[in-house]
């Protein structure tokens, strides 16, 4: 099996809340359109799995992916662990509680080199969340050495976040979307320091009935990137602004 073969894609499937699991699809070793992918599970030890992110967290050049569990009010990372010609095995970091988690972020929200999560949770929970990493001298999957803090809340349920340099200042910024009532798409500025919480600030761009997805792109060609959103819209709700 060469390297090229090996990942196709990275999957969540949730099938109830009793057989969750993240997986990932095998591509067939063929050109053959009708033989089918396998499906390899990576973990089935919690609850509503809703949603799956990538990126290399420690820099080996392996995709790696974080999950937030819906039911089982956790997010995790699992980073991808391979050797020439064999599967990849996964070390699971289980960092911080997230209750009614909708979406997991991948991003270095303070500059250090070590990446952290940012999770937007619904239900009665209602936050947007931050979960510190370690400093890159520490052991990143020690899930003591990780610390959770509110980044914003303001009763809203929130669905979807995407990283973006909005100012042009102090680093990364946070896009964010909810749903339903006194839900809003809007950016959370950040501070000169990150790491105070508190001094984040919520700039709302516009009402939103159902954030599914925001995705940034330049697309008026000036360098700068705009912002997309993708939105449903529920058949018993009044359409809001979307």
């Amino acid at each position: 099996m060469t390297s090229k073969h090996l990942i196709a894609s990275m999957v969540a499937i949730a099938i109830g809340c009793s057989h969750s699991a993240v997986s990932y699809a095998e591509t067939p070793d063929t050109s053959s359109r009708s033989e089918e992918w396998k499906r390899h599970s990576i973990d089935t030890t919690s609850l509503g799995v809703d949603g799956v992110r990538s990126a290399d967290v420690n820099g080996d050049g392996l995709p790696d992916l974080v999950c937030g569990w819906e039911q089982g009010g956790v997010y995790r990372i699992y980073l991808m662990q391979r050797k020439p010609e064999s599967l990849p095995r996964w070390i699971h970091v289980d960092a911080g509680a997230a209750p009614a988690v909708e979406d997991a972020l991948l991003v270095d929200l303070d500059q250090d080199g070590a990446i952290e999560v940012v999770s937007s949770t619904e239900g009665n929970h209602r936050k947007v969340l931050v979960h510190w990493a370690p400093p890159p001298t520490k052991h990143y999957p020690d899930s003591s050495l990780w610390k959770t803090e509110t980044l914003f809340e303001n009763g809203s349920r929130w669905m979807f976040a995407v990283a973006m340099d909005v100012d042009g200042r102090h680093g990364p910024d946070v896009m964010v979307g909810g749903k339903r009532q006194g839900g809003s798409i809007g950016w959370l500025e950040s501070p000169a320091n990150p790491r105070d919480t508190n001094a984040w600030k919520f700039h709302k761009l516009t009402d939103a009935t159902w954030t599914m997805s925001i995705i940034c792109r330049d697309s008026k060609g000036d360098g700068l990137s705009s912002k997309r959103k993708r939105t449903t819209i529920p058949r018993t709700a009044t359409p809001a602004s979307v």
